[in-house]
């Protein structure tokens, strides 16, 4: 499999990333591995990556660029495919302190200057909570109050709080039984929810073998979406 890139200057670059030296070979391997695709879009300025839908949203480079500048988009395709890497969902200042890195690396395997990012995020240890408070102050200075910069600020303070609220919201309205048994008064089988058949099965049919398996399948289900999402976006690993 290979990154999914239409864009000729996109695959260019990933070509420059695979050749340029040991990390830049990993990370285009990881493209090739996962077949991201790659969008070239001005509706954005720098990058951002999807992991949830597998994508790299990256600037187009001006037509008048040089070496330096081509050298540099190479670089924040790097940065973008450690977070692919990462395979989070939701952004953080952890794998911001390792996508920085990576494009650090990547640029010195280019020779190219991005000392004003390495300086501030090489050094950084992301299991060391001042390492994570100073490179939050860090892109807070490099972004300001642009959209990235507001993404900066805010995300620290509503992941502790967003992922036990998006948990229990799915739970809730997957678990939600008035309406759903209310509006089928003629009890067709084909317009239950689960919880519904659930409660036919028990307290109408007296299937209580079968409705408490049921009740536990359920549980499973809700249990693994959990988990799945608490891997997935990382999100109380930053909290801690």
């Amino acid at each position: 499999m290979t990154a999914n890139i239409k864009h000729t200057g996109a695959q260019r670059a990933l070509n420059v990333l695979r050749n340029c030296g040991p990390r830049g070979r990993a990370l285009a391997d990881e493209l090739d591995r996962r077949g991201t695709r790659v969008w070239v879009t001005p509706k954005i300025y720098g990058g951002f990556t999807l992991n949830f839908v597998n994508t790299i949203f990256i600037y187009p480079l001006p037509a008048n660029a040089g070496d330096t500048e081509f050298k540099y988009w190479v670089t924040l395709l790097g940065h973008e495919a450690c977070h692919v890497e990462q395979r989070y969902w939701v952004d953080s200042v952890e794998q911001e302190i390792h996508a920085y890195t990576a494009q650090s690396h990547v640029a010195d395997e280019l020779g190219v200057d991005l000392s004003y990012i390495k300086d501030r995020f090489a050094h950084l240890d992301p299991s060391k909570p001042e390492d994570l408070k100073a490179a939050y102050e860090a892109l807070l200075s490099l972004f300001g109050t642009t959209p990235a910069g507001i993404v900066y600020a805010s995300l620290p303070l509503l992941q502790p709080v967003m992922t036990p609220a998006i948990i229990l919201g799915t739970i809730w309205t997957f678990n939600n039984f008035n309406v759903p048994f209310f509006i089928n008064q003629n009890e067709l089988e084909t317009s239950d929810i689960l919880v519904t058949a659930l409660f036919r099965a028990a307290f109408q049919y007296n299937r209580y073998g079968f409705a408490a398996a049921f009740a536990f399948v359920i549980f499973i289900f809700l249990l693994i979406y959990s988990v799945f999402y608490i891997r997935a976006t990382g999100a109380l690993k930053e909290a801690n």
